[in-house]
């Protein structure tokens, strides 16, 4: 008896209403069931392309090429063994123009190995050693070329506690300037470990420095648009030591430059001013006669000489002291300035220091009688009740604030040197009825009472001379 079968619940498998591919997303020559092919497979309509096709944009992943062209995106797997269309990377190198001259040497490009250098000329001379480059004719070279080291550096004492460094500018290799650092207690071990002595382009320098042994190192350098490069260095070592010696001039003459000297120091005081006097009337109990002022005084440091040359000196002159007359009319005469103090070398004048200044008008009873003068040091000045000395050191005179003469205001010490000799003090006050004032220290010459010549200032120290009251004031000392 035969059996039959009924399904019930409807059929079984997959329809067209359970997919959504269509299509427009199946390659051509491949069928399956689509969504519009009414439950029946279908081929699809996605052409498959063989033989060349022009790539827009290629794309190079870890293992695949993606090839963007007119017709869309087509990727394949290049270790697939089944994929219908590829390229190599000889063909893309081709589509692509590019060659081995289009690559950098020492790099590969799509199995393309490069052997551009690069456009420049440059050789292994004329790059500097230590820095690797590439040209048309090199590839990854090392420059040869050198900073010049310094050439002939030399450190030797210039003048008093003053050394000079010299050398001499290098023949070839690059070279921007020279940078010299010293210290003492050891030698600069960089461009910036010490003191700088000298950063430029010359061939020599001079600087004032500490007494003691200076250490010194040299670096020649260049400049670039990356910062500065130094070459290497050279080192020297010189003592630093306070120069003794010296020639004083108490009149003119000349100095010639010794064997061995390029530089010297020069000081000048210019002559003291000479003491006032002072004519009193009857009934005057208190005449005062103003000191002189002493000399001015100048310092040059680090004269550049060579040996053999020959300066002028001119020693300024004492001024002379005022005159009482010894009859009418009793108008004494002043006191002089003294003179100034010059150094010259072939007519150019180097030092000038100027004499202590007198005033005018003079007269009995005239007011400026009893100023002290300027100068150097200034002179000591009118004052009734208290006995005017000179100043000193460049003080401004004593006495009474307004008569006072009124001094430089720096050292007057030979060289502004603090230890050195003192110059140029102020003459002391004249009085009538009380002693006169004291001389100030460095020349100033004494003032005195009444009917007594004042004293002169010392000769050579450009001290100003002592006023006197009823007698004659007296001279300045020269410079």
């Amino acid at each position: 008896m035969g059996n039959i079968c009924i399904n019930i619940g409807g059929g079984g498998g997959i329809t067209s209403d359970d997919v959504t591919t269509t299509r427009d997303n199946v390659l051509t020559g491949f069928k399956t069931l689509m969504k519009d092919s009414n439950d029946e497979p279908v081929e699809g309509t996605i052409p498959v392309y063989h033989g060349n096709v022009k790539a827009e944009a290629v794309y190079l992943d870890d293992n695949q090429v993606t090839f963007s062209s007119p017709y869309g995106y087509s990727r394949f797997l290049e270790d697939s063994e089944d994929m219908r269309t590829y390229r190599t990377y000889g063909e893309l190198a081709g589509a692509l123009g590019l060659n081995a001259n289009k690559v950098a040497v020492n790099n590969t490009v799509l199995g393309v190995a490069g052997t551009y250098k690069g456009l420049g000329n440059a050789t292994a001379a004329q790059v500097l050693s230590g820095y690797t480059f590439s040209s048309s004719n090199i590839s990854n070279g090392t420059g040869t070329l050198s900073i010049s080291s310094v050439v002939s550096f030399r450190i030797a004492q210039y003048s008093n506690l003053t050394l000079i460094a010299s050398w001499a500018l290098p023949s070839r290799g690059p070279w921007s300037g020279i940078r010299v650092v010293c210290k003492q207690g050891g030698y600069p071990s960089n461009a910036n470990d010490g003191t700088l002595f000298y950063e430029g382009s010359g061939t020599s320098a001079y600087k004032t420095l500490a007494a003691g042994v200076w250490y010194f190192t040299a670096w020649n350098y260049i400049t670039t648009n990356t910062g500065r490069l130094y070459g290497s260095y050279v080192q020297a070592s010189a003592n630093n030591v306070v120069v003794h010696g010296q020639q004083v001039f108490t009149s003119s003459g000349t100095f010639t430059v010794p064997t061995g000297i390029t530089s010297i120091d020069l000081f000048g005081v210019g002559g003291g001013c000479g003491g006032h006097a002072y004519r009193t009337n009857a009934d005057e109990s208190d005449g005062i006669a103003g000191g002189g002022g002493g000399g001015y005084t100048t310092t040059v440091r680090n004269l550049s000489v060579a040996p053999g040359q020959v300066l002028n000196i001119n020693i300024g002159a004492g001024g002379a002291g005022g005159i009482v007359p010894s009859r009418k009319p009793w108008d004494p005469l002043k006191a002089s300035s003294g003179g100034n103090t010059t150094i010259s070398r072939n007519g150019a004048e180097l030092l000038a220091a100027a004499g202590g200044q007198s005033y005018a008008p003079w007269g009995i009873n005239a007011p400026s009688t009893i100023y002290g003068s300027n100068g150097g040091s200034g002179g000591g000045g009118g004052g009734r009740s208290i006995t005017a000395h000179g100043g000193y050191d460049g003080s401004d005179g004593q006495g009474t604030a307004s008569y006072v003469g009124k001094g430089q205001h720096t050292t007057t010490r030979a060289f502004a040197e603090s230890s050195n000799t003192l110059y140029a003090g102020g003459g002391g006050c004249g009085a009538q009825s009380r002693s006169g004032g004291n001389g100030g220290a460095g020349g100033g010459g004494n003032g005195q009472s009444y009917s007594n010549y004042g004293t002169a200032g010392v000769a050579g120290t450009g001290g100003g001379g002592g006023g006197g009251v009823n007698a004659s004031g007296s001279p300045g000392g020269g410079g």
